[in-house]
């Protein structure tokens, strides 16, 4: 699972940045279960680099993403 988020999560900051930004993304589990199975500060990196607020990149990850909805049920900022 985890390599699969890597993945997509990288296709989607391709996208988001025309090809441009290629980061390591580094995919955790949250501390507290009521945040999810997993969980990466991606965002919070690629926003300086983009000149864009954290919470935007955020959702154009998540928009961007193409995800199997037979293996993640839903995804939140």
């Amino acid at each position: 699972m985890k390599e699969y988020l890597e993945e997509r999560i990288g296709q989607a900051l391709r996208k988001i940045s025309n090809g441009e930004l290629e980061l390591p993304i580094k995919i955790e589990r949250p501390r507290e279960a009521s945040h999810g199975d997993a969980s990466t500060n991606i965002a919070m990196i690629a926003a300086s680099k983009l000149g864009k607020p954290p919470r935007q990149v955020a959702a154009e990850l998540i928009e961007a993403m193409e995800l199997d909805p037979r293996r993640i049920i839903s995804s939140e900022i």
